[in-house]
């Protein structure tokens, strides 16, 4: 049970860190602002385990989607822990991040997000058992030790 299990991330019943995983989330971060580009703007695909498999990640206007869809929208989300949530690409499985912050953090979100849907798919883990004993604890462990891995490839802020 997950009680008895590692808190560090997913992937297997002891949870281990997935260092690929959080290879894919650096990756996909943009290099540059993406203030020039349309919102929702998708920056690429994560590859979870299956059955999820390879899912899109797009940017949007957190803003604009709380205003809207009034779902209570901080930083990220997926498809699973809101199905209310507008779906730009009309795929089973997506995340979304919050175009407000800045890309060192988006790396962060984006595991975070990432982990939080594979576990609830896979394991059938309620939205507050993923996200309290799986993604927060694999966020807090990437923090931890990611800031020199996000400085190696130069993930700084840029801008305001």
């Amino acid at each position: 049970m997950l009680a008895t299990a590692s808190p560090l991330l997913h992937r297997s019943k002891t949870r281990t860190f997935n260092e690929e995983l959080w290879g894919q989330c650096q990756l996909l971060v943009p290099q540059a602002r993406w203030e020039p580009f349309k919102l929702p703007y998708l920056i690429g695909k994560v590859l979870l385990a299956e059955p999820v498999g390879k899912v899109p990640v797009y940017l949007v206007d957190g803003a604009l989607l709380n205003r809207v869809h009034d779902i209570g929208f901080v930083q990220g989300g997926n498809s699973v822990e809101d199905p209310k949530m507008p779906n730009p690409g009309k795929t089973k499985y997506f995340l979304v991040l919050d175009d407000r912050h800045c890309r060192h953090d988006l790396c962060f979100v984006l595991l975070h997000e990432a982990v939080e849907l594979e576990v609830m798919v896979i394991e059938k883990l309620s939205y507050e058992e993923a996200h309290d004993t799986v993604a927060n604890p694999a966020e807090l462990h990437a923090r931890l030790r990611g800031f020199d891995l996000l400085q190696d490839r130069k993930l700084l802020r840029i801008g305001p």
